[in-house]
């Protein structure tokens, strides 16, 4: 199992957690409108690739609070996931130019050093043989 893969399968576990403690809240009641939305726009940003592990150790540590959390909590988590996701297609659109941008110019740059190095080769080549031409023996 890869790293990644470990990782992704930890996201998943917890977040299974979560969904498993969303029916047994402190109150007992079904969470709010609001930490729900919350935890979809957690799944939103993993789902983009983002790193969202301290989101959901956040999110998990409010709904195992004792009293109810504040919804402006679930907010916070809401709004952290949102940025952590725009940020994650943002690296994702720069890769994917920067990876469009250098693969036409890597191997261009490699066979224009190479043909210098053939030249250079070729060169010096030819001046170790005009200079044994010219030598008296």
């Amino acid at each position: 199992m890869t790293h990644l893969s470990r990782r992704a399968f930890l996201v998943v576990l917890t977040l299974s957690i979560a969904i498993f403690l969303l029916g047994s809240t402190g109150s007992g009641s079904a969470p709010s409108a609001i930490a729900q939305n919350a935890f979809e726009a957690m799944r939103s940003a993993e789902a983009s690739g983002a790193n969202i592990d301290s989101l959901v150790s956040q999110y998990n540590s409010l709904l195992q609070q004792s009293a109810p959390a504040p919804d402006s909590s679930f907010v916070s988590v809401q709004s952290q996931a949102a940025a952590v996701q725009q940020a994650a297609l943002t690296s994702k659109t720069f890769d994917g130019i920067f990876t469009i941008v250098l693969i036409p110019v890597i191997p261009l740059f490699l066979a224009v050093l190479t043909v210098a190095i053939f030249r250079l080769l070729a060169k010096v080549a030819r001046k170790k043989i005009l200079d044994m031409e010219i030598r008296l023996i």
